[in-house]
């Protein structure tokens, strides 16, 4: 598989605008960040995936704004590592 398989045409991306009522539904899935806590191995456009129900592969996010860790009120943003408390999440991301 070459290195030029995993990059798409631009116009076969999707870019999705994540408004504050879809963040807010995002953030209410993780626990903590890569900064508080050891648990944090999912990059947090993953869990947008998630709520989304988008495809990954083909799917970047431009946030309104930056999502807040819970724990430790740091800015979250698209590739952020993320503990998440979800097991629905768990199961879609293995």
């Amino acid at each position: 598989m070459t290195r030029d398989s995993f990059h798409h045409a631009p116009e076969k991306q999707n870019i999705v605008l994540i408004d504050v009522a879809t963040m807010h539904k995002a953030e209410q899935l993780i626990e903590g960040c890569e900064e508080c806590s050891d648990l944090a191995e999912v990059s947090f456009d993953s869990i947008l995936d998630c709520v989304n129900d988008s495809d990954s592969v083909v799917t970047d996010y431009l946030l309104e704004r930056p999502a807040k860790c819970p724990k430790c009120f740091r800015d979250i943003r698209e590739k952020t590592l993320v503990a998440t408390n979800s097991l629905e999440i768990d199961e879609n991301l293995t």
